[in-house]
């Protein structure tokens, strides 16, 4: 993002703004990635490919090994034994093995009966901690929205710029941030009331008619990544925290299931919030005030995340550290 970012904007303002040249040269550090992902997790994609026809060879090697020990083998002259666990005829007359107890059997479940016990498996401090995330993410529309409102009052030559300061802020400022949210609940919490607070001060930068200016643009472009720095990798690690792990009897390992099941929840809500964002730009638009409607209505969802955040933190979850779950293998659920 920071080569592509900066060689584009470079690229723009020497070429005498040919996009036909800035595409060609932007182009260049995807190519640059792809290769080196391709190099460096090449057992990774070639089994990622080929891990359901695994999965199928030891289904049916268990097949075959549990229809060997329950038949008699042809090949093998009578009287001889197959290998296996002996065994020995009990009371009723039925043949139980000599080793381990057989594992009880998996319950049948529908697909309503293993959604109903999927939502049963999220506890409340994960649906708390969702709807703040889910509410802050209507102040994550597309980045598009800033470009727009970038070239009304700056040179187009110049608007990459802005997603190479974003980019730089994010880079050097995440990881300390990060392990500063990680120390305790409280600390996280704080930090991301703090990133509230620079966000509702990024969208008045291109909002407000005192910056509509190419310095007020880089001040809210820097504002949105000291923002990100504080937030993104946080509310992630958050709602992560109060995800179910272990096994559901009926479904088996809910740890993935989890990941998914958040990523589907937020993906409809990132939609939705392109969505108003684009019809509160039409509006503000339709009235003369310009396209910056979506940033009042970001300001405004960060204030009600604020707002629910204090609220579930001094009333509901969000404050207790004990409810983190625990590493997977750690013995906690």
């Amino acid at each position: 993002m920071l080569g592509g970012a900066t060689m584009a904007s470079l690229t723009f303002a020497l070429t005498g703004k040919s996009y036909e040249k800035t595409f060609l040269v932007a182009a260049i550090f995807p190519i640059i990635a792809l290769v080196w992902m391709c190099k460096n997790f090449k057992d990774e994609l070639i089994t990622g490919s080929s891990i359901s026809t695994i999965a199928a060879q030891n289904r049916q090697q268990s097949l075959g090994a549990e229809g060997s020990s329950s038949l008699p083998d042809a090949s093998k002259p009578e009287g001889t034994s197959s290998p296996g666990p002996s065994k020995a005829a009990d009371g009723a007359g039925k043949s139980i093995s000599s080793g381990s107890p057989p594992a009880p059997d998996e319950p049948k479940l529908g697909l309503l009966d293993k959604a109903k016990v999927l939502f049963t498996s999220f506890r409340p401090v994960y649906w708390q901690a969702l709807a703040v995330v889910a509410i802050l993410y209507f102040a994550r529309f597309d980045p598009s929205f800033l470009s727009l409102r970038a070239k009304q009052v700056m040179d187009k030559a110049a608007i990459p710029l802005l997603t190479f300061v974003n980019t730089v802020i994010q880079v050097a400022l995440t990881a300390p941030l990060a392990r500063i949210a990680g120390s305790s609940v409280g600390a996280r919490n704080r930090l991301l009331l703090v990133g509230f607070v620079v966000m509702i001060a990024c969208n008045a930068c291109f909002l407000l008619p005192y910056t509509a200016n190419m310095k007020g643009m880089f001040l809210g472009s820097g504002l949105l990544g000291l923002h990100m720095a504080l937030t993104h990798s946080i509310t992630i690690s958050m709602v992560a925290s109060y995800m179910p792990t272990g096994v559901v009897p009926g479904i088996g390992r809910i740890s993935g299931t989890a990941v998914s099941f958040t990523d589907l929840l937020l993906g409809f809500v990132l939609a939705a919030s392109n969505g108003v964002a684009g019809m509160l730009s039409d509006w503000t638009a339709s009235t003369g005030y310009g396209n910056v409607g979506c940033f009042l209505g970001g300001a405004t969802a960060c204030t009600v995340a604020g707002i629910l955040l204090i609220i579930l933190t001094k009333f509901g979850d969000l404050g207790k550290q004990e409810l983190i779950v625990g590493k997977i293998g750690k013995g906690k659920a």
